[in-house]
């Protein structure tokens, strides 16, 4: 949990309150703020619930998946990290097998065909 956390509190730094164009503050748009767990659960399939908050340039996902449950292969125009919070998941990127268990990180490029098999009952997160 604290990697997850600490992913997205850089990935929210990044997007300061402030930008600078030619040394001058810049007042960019008011800050968004969300609690994941108060999203409410959209069902993708019986197997698979996601909670999502979204930003002007990205999306962060909450997943939560029950052994078995397997995505379609897909691939997407914005890059997608992936990291496991709770449970077992085996993505396949590109071919190539990977298995995911809690504290594992996979950051998978734009356009690339992907999908994964909940070896267990998992949670995710995906930015």
């Amino acid at each position: 949990m604290r990697i997850a956390l600490t992913i997205i509190a850089f990935t929210l730094l990044s997007i300061s309150t402030y930008a600078y164009a030619q040394g001058q503050a810049v007042k960019s748009p008011p800050v968004q703020h969300s609690i994941i767990n108060n999203q409410p659960a959209r069902a993708v399939r019986e197997v698979v619930h996601i909670r999502n908050t979204q930003a002007d340039n990205f999306n962060i996902g909450y997943i939560e998946v029950d052994q078995g449950a397997k995505t379609t292969v897909h691939s997407h125009p914005a890059k997608q990290v992936m990291y496991v919070e709770t449970g077992k998941l085996q993505v396949t990127l590109a071919g190539e097998d990977y298995i995911l268990v809690p504290g594992e990180i996979l950051v998978t490029p734009s356009w690339v065909l992907h999908y994964f098999v909940a070896l267990e009952s998992s949670k995710i997160f995906e930015i």
